[in-house]
């Protein structure tokens, strides 16, 4: 079985590295390709995903911009039997993707997402993501989302997919909201796929947190509440921060 990375990216320089790093090791021993899709990036976030990864990662580029629209890009460029949407800022854990394939080829799960946990230290990043653990084991379609990784089979993004490229917010439902309610018994969401992502959505903006919490809860509860787009400024200050650390 052979597993395709997806990973959109735009002016994430300094996060892409390391993240393709955690990549490199949670695919020894497995077939796996890797897709960093640049979506206009102008900075160095190309020269960063070659520098960590030159023999492991194909980087292609997408001008539509969004990351729905770039990992609905690299899917049309992906090779495998099984699709893993990763973010840019999120560090997948070492075992990730041999428990994916285990998911899929043993127990047969055709979609799933994983476990999140805060990438970097802070009290409300850890109660944020500990909180969202739970709503999202929540037996609602709606409940799945905030999809830092996830994956699913070509078959399940055929029929479901593709992401929905009009949001910023939820552009996943389609594929993870849709699969759920067609068969919750083949939608994985548990403990043993785990993945540390960034806060920054939250943490860089004012009243981030809150903002966040509005606007997932009014997608969630109620299907017609609009979604807003995410502020394409945070990537900038999120990869000063990293740097400075």
């Amino acid at each position: 079985m052979k597993l395709s990375v997806i990973i959109p990216a735009l002016n994430e320089e300094a996060l892409i590295a390391r993240t393709l790093r955690a990549v490199h090791v949670a695919a020894e021993r497995l077939t796996v390709e890797v897709i960093v899709v640049d979506n206009g990036s102008c900075d160095r976030t190309q020269s960063e995903a070659y520098r960590a990864a030159s023999t492991f990662v194909r980087i292609v580029e997408c001008k539509d911009l969004g990351a729905a629209s770039a990992r609905n890009h690299g899917a049309d460029q992906a090779s495998g039997d099984v699709l893993v949407f990763l973010d840019a800022d999120t560090l997948v854990g070492s075992d990730a993707l041999h428990v994916t394939e285990a998911l899929v080829s043993l127990h047969g799960y055709s979609v799933g997402m994983a476990w999140l946990f805060p990438r970097e230290p802070g009290v409300r990043g850890a109660m944020w993501w500990s909180f969202w653990n739970r709503v999202r084991a929540l037996p609602l379609p709606r409940a799945k989302a905030m999809s830092a990784l996830m994956f699913c089979t070509r078959a399940a993004f055929v029929e479901h997919g593709p992401f929905d490229v009009s949001v910023d917010i939820g552009e996943e439902w389609p594929i993870l909201a849709g699969a759920y309610r067609a068969n919750p018994s083949r939608f994985y969401y548990g403990r043993e796929l785990v993945a540390f992502t960034s806060s920054r959505r939250m943490e860089l903006q004012t009243f981030g947190y809150i903002r966040t919490l509005l606007q997932y809860a009014g997608a969630i509860w109620f299907s017609a509440a609009p979604r807003g787009r995410y502020p394409v400024h945070i990537r900038g200050k999120a990869a000063e921060s990293e740097e400075a650390q």
